[in-house]
């Protein structure tokens, strides 16, 4: 805590203390439709790309301990957070949350005019 000295404001405040650092109401519906969302994605995977996703993302753990504790190859590891992040990016497409998959060429970058 900082005690104001000789010759310094007592009410000079920072503005820093005045912001309101909690979330509003918005944001706050914001964020619990977006974890219902994640949710409702991550229940759209194979058991194998949920759990795989899951550890490594929201437990932190790396590949090689993923394939550890599931008692399966790096590569097919690899291979499952590989295709469950293509299918939830997918999934989670801000125009088009409840396509499971999307047509080629739709919705990619800036229309770069790729055709399949």
């Amino acid at each position: 805590m900082h005690l104001p000295l000789d010759g310094e404001d007592d009410f000079a405040v920072p503005e820093a203390w005045l912001q309101d650092l909690n979330p509003g109401p918005e944001e706050m519906l914001n964020t619990s439709e977006n974890r219902q969302r994640v949710w409702r994605a991550l229940q759209q995977l194979t058991p194998t790309q949920r759990t795989a996703i899951i550890m490594r993302y929201f437990l932190d753990m790396k590949n090689k301990e993923v394939a550890r504790e599931l008692d399966q190859s790096l590569p097919s590891i690899k291979w499952a957070v590989h295709s469950a992040k293509e299918k939830l990016k997918a999934l989670l497409q801000p125009e088009n949350p409840g396509d499971s998959q999307l047509p080629p060429g739709s919705n990619e970058g800036s229309g770069s005019g790729r055709e399949s």
